[in-house]
């Protein structure tokens, strides 16, 4: 026969609570909180980190905004060519065809078509 026949009947005596003290359960929140300061604080930085990304990105933008401002610019009239306004612009002894390069590959030009009311950046 059996000895034990029910669940209850293993365990004689019942199952007691640990005792939490005082002093256990202040150490417990002390952990709780150094861990939320810690993970503020990772956030913090981390949001930090990612506002002067922005923020260093953006001078940077304003600097090449600038430098493009201080070159000179032309304005497409119809039946202008590349050639034709690199001829009036270019600097005295340098090549025309150098010149007409560095102003496609100012104006992110791919061929040397142009229209009517463009305005082309004419490097220096």
């Amino acid at each position: 026969m059996l000895k034990y026949s029910t669940y209850k009947s293993i365990y004689s005596e019942p199952v007691k609570k640990p005792v939490v003290s005082a002093g256990t359960r202040s150490a417990h929140f002390s952990i709780n909180v150094k861990r939320t300061l810690l993970v503020a604080l990772l956030l913090l930085l981390t949001c930090t980190g990612v506002v002067s990304a922005f923020t260093s990105s953006n001078n940077s933008n304003d600097s090449n905004s600038t430098q493009k401002k201080a070159l000179k610019t032309v304005i497409v009239m119809p039946g202008d060519t590349l050639w034709e306004i690199a001829t009036e612009h270019k600097p005295q002894g340098k090549d025309i065809r150098r010149y007409i390069y560095s102003m496609k590959q100012i104006n992110d030009l791919h061929m040397s078509s142009i229209q009517p009311g463009e305005v082309l950046i004419l490097p220096e």
